[in-house]
C-alpha cells in the first residue's frame, strides 16, 4: 500500500466509555446526614429533664377555645390517618413494596423536625400551650440561638400529622391542577402554570392561618409590620409567612410532578444505573426525596423568615399559655420588641421590668 493511500486513510475517532450519573448517591448522601441530624436531636429531646409538657401559667383559657383545640387535633389526626391508609398502608400491601407516593409521604413527615425554626434567632413565633405537647426538641438543634426554647410547646397531634395530611393533599391537587392547565391554559408555559399554584397555595394558607391567629391556635408574637396585616394586635400575621408556605407547597407539588419514564423524581436521578436490590432502591429514594425536600423548606421558607425575624418590630400582649414563660413577666427576659435587642442563649438580656423600657414593651 502505498504512503499516499496510508495518508488518505479515515481514521475512525477513538470512543471513550463515561459513566453514567447517578446524582442520586450524592443527593441520598446528604440525606442520611440530615436524618442522623434529627436523630441526635430527638435523642437528646426524649432523653433530657425537659420533656414534659410546656407551661401554660395562670391564664385562664376560654372554654371555646379549649374545645377548638381538641376538634383540630382529632381533625388533623383523621385526615392524617386516612393518607396513611390510602396513599402508603394500602398501595403497599396491593404492590408489594412501598410506592412513590409512600416514600414521598414519610420523607414529608421528616420536615417536622424544621417546625420549631422560625424562632431559630429570635422569638416569633408560639402554638397554644393547650395542645398536647412535650415542650420541644428546639434548644437541641445545632446553632440554636433564641432563649428558654425548651418551654415552646411543639404540638405533635396537630403539627406532626399537618406536615403530612397538608403538603401531601397540597401536591396531588396541584399535580391534578398541573395536568387540566395544559388543556385550560395551553398558551400559558409551565411557569406561568406554577405560578397559579403559587398563588393559590398562598391565598388558601393566608385563610386558613389567620383564622387560627384570631382563635389563639396559634399566634406571630413579633412580626415585620410593614409586611404584616394586623400588626400590634394579638392576631398579627405577616405575608412572608404564606409566601413562604406557597414556595414549600408548590416545590413539593413539582418533585413530584415533573418525574421521569423511570418514576424518579429529580432527586432520584441514575438510580437505573445503579445495581442495587429494590429494597435497597427505595431506601435510597427516601433518604434522596428527603434531602431534596429539606433543603426546599429551609431555603425556600426559612430563608425569608428568618430575613424579616431579625427585622421583627411589632409585638402585641398575649396569654401565658401562649408565651409559655418564654419571655414576659416571670422570666430573665423581655418579649422582643424594636427597642429591646434580641437576646441569646447565655447571653445578658434585658428584664421584663427594666425601667428603661417603655410602657408598650412592658405589656406582658
Amino acid at each position: 500500500m502505498s504512503i499516499a493511500a496510508n495518508q488518505g486513510a479515515r481514521q475512525e475517532p477513538t470512543r471513550i466509555a463515561t459513566k453514567p450519573t447517578k446524582p442520586v448517591i450524592y443527593w441520598a448522601a446528604f440525606g442520611v446526614v440530615i436524618m442522623a441530624v434529627i436523630a441526635f436531636t430527638i435523642g437528646q429531646w426524649l432523653l433530657s429533664p425537659g420533656f414534659t409538657p410546656a407551661p401554660t401559667g395562670s391564664d385562664p383559657i376560654p372554654s371555646g377555645i379549649q374545645s377548638w383545640i381538641t376538634a383540630l387535633e382529632v381533625m388533623s389526626l383523621s385526615a392524617v390517618i386516612a393518607i396513611l391508609w390510602f396513599s402508603l398502608i394500602k398501595p403497599w400491601v396491593k404492590a408489594g413494596s412501598i410506592t412513590w407516593d409512600g416514600i414521598f409521604i414519610l420523607a414529608l413527615f421528616t420536615l417536622y423536625y424544621q417546625d420549631p425554626i422560625d424562632n431559630y434567632f429570635n422569638f416569633t413565633f408560639t402554638y397554644n400551650a393547650h395542645f398536647h405537647n412535650m415542650s420541644s426538641w428546639a434548644p437541641y438543634i445545632p446553632g440554636w440561638e433564641s432563649p428558654r426554647a425548651e418551654n415552646f410547646a411543639e404540638p405533635y397531634m396537630l403539627m406532626g400529622s399537618m406536615f403530612i395530611w397538608l403538603f401531601f393533599i397540597i401536591s396531588v391537587v396541584a399535580c391534578w391542577l398541573l395536568n387540566k392547565f395544559r388543556t385550560w391554559l395551553p398558551n400559558l408555559s409551565v411557569i406561568g402554570h406554577t405560578g397559579i399554584i403559587f398563588l393559590i397555595v398562598g391565598t388558601l394558607d393566608f385563610l386558613m392561618e389567620s383564622l387560627f391567629t384570631h382563635t389563639q391556635i396559634f399566634a406571630y408574637v413579633a412580626v415585620y409590620s410593614p409586611l404584616s396585616f394586623w400588626a400590634g394586635t394579638p392576631e398579627q400575621f405577616p405575608l412572608y409567612e404564606s409566601t413562604g408556605i406557597a414556595m414549600v407547597g408548590t416545590g413539593c407539588a413539582l418533585v413530584r410532578y415533573f418525574r421521569d419514564d423511570h418514576g424518579q423524581s429529580i432527586f432520584e436521578r441514575g438510580m437505573q444505573h445503579l445495581r442495587l436490590p429494590s429494597p435497597a432502591k427505595k431506601l435510597l429514594s427516601f433518604f434522596a426525596i428527603a434531602a431534596g425536600l429539606h433543603l426546599i423548606v429551609f431555603v425556600g421558607f426559612y430563608g425569608q423568615y428568618q430575613w424579616f425575624a431579625l427585622k421583627a418590630d411589632s409585638f402585641a400582649k398575649y396569654p401565658s399559655y401562649q408565651l409559655m414563660e418564654i419571655c414576659g413577666k416571670g422570666t430573665p427576659y423581655a418579649c422582643p420588641t424594636g427597642e429591646v435587642p434580641m437576646a441569646k442563649r447565655n447571653s445578658l438580656a434585658i428584664s421584663p421590668d427594666d425601667p428603661r423600657l417603655t410602657e408598650q414593651s412592658r405589656k406582658n
